[in-house]
């Protein structure tokens, strides 16, 4: 994107060239939460900082089979450390593709003066093969309305940079520099009377690596997935992240809330 004009600067990121993940940027939490054949831990065979024959290091996330059930990492996240208004955010990561498979990059907001929960879905893979990208709107009921359209690119299992340019008029997607999808915050969506404020509130960022399991598509809150868990010869969903950077301008339309 446009991310490397001089009116930009790397406010916050994370190379993952810690031994362990960064506790001063990034902390555990269950924004996604397990389901009863898939608890979320944080021990090391679902997390750790790896290193490529080159050197250069990367989080590494596995979810895996576990006997009858299967265990993946809860969410990493910025939640309690960093929010952020506006600006430019890239991760470059290896996502795994394929049925069960559910890895994502997104957002939530911080509600401020009592407006919904913003989710915005940067990159996320719905056990096909498939990178989408997503916007929604959460309600305290727990109801939410989704944008009324979407965007796949097909990925090949390789590296990608996966982007998300944010400002008070719009969000827009890029995959490797090219944007592919932009979201007017102009334009209500939804049947609420609330318009688009819930998109113009500091956001954190989450990472997580979830699989689609039989405990959460017999749900009612699940359902929806039926079709795509994962097959009986599943073994493990690997998803690799070698960093994750924040751009913002200087000229004082962004905001960046160091909170530890």
């Amino acid at each position: 994107a446009d991310s490397t004009e001089s009116e930009w600067s790397l406010v916050w990121g994370d190379e993952f060239d810690c031994k362990n993940l960064n506790a001063d940027k990034w902390t555990f939490a269950d924004h996604m939460g397990g389901y009863t054949d898939m608890p979320t831990t944080t021990d090391s065979s679902v997390q750790s900082i790896e290193k490529n024959d080159n050197g250069d290091s990367f989080l590494h996330l596995t979810a895996y089979k576990y006997g009858e059930e299967y265990r993946t990492v809860k969410s990493v996240t910025t939640s309690d450390i960093m929010t952020f208004k506006y600006g430019y955010v890239e991760m470059r990561a290896k996502l795994p593709t394929g049925k069960g498979v559910w890895p994502s990059f997104w957002l939530k907001s911080v509600p401020q003066n009592g407006n919904y929960f913003a989710e915005v879905d940067i990159a996320e893979i719905m056990g096909t093969e498939n990178v989408n990208s997503n916007i929604h709107k959460w309600y305290d009921n727990g109801t939410h309305n989704d944008y009324p359209k979407t965007n796949s690119t097909v990925t090949d299992n390789d590296w990608h940079t996966y982007g998300m340019l944010w400002n008070e008029n719009e969000i827009t997607m890029y995959v490797d520099g090219v944007k592919v999808l932009s979201y007017d915050l102009n334009t209500n969506f939804g049947s609420d009377d609330m318009g688009m404020a819930g998109f113009r509130d500091p956001m954190y960022l989450i990472i997580n690596n979830h699989i689609f399991t039989k405990g959460y598509t017999s749900t009612s809150v699940g359902n929806w997935a039926n079709g795509v868990e994962v097959d009986s010869d599943f073994t493990e969903s690997v998803y690799d992240i070698d960093y994750v950077r924040l751009y913002q301008k200087s000229d004082g339309s962004c905001e960046l809330n160091l909170l530890k």
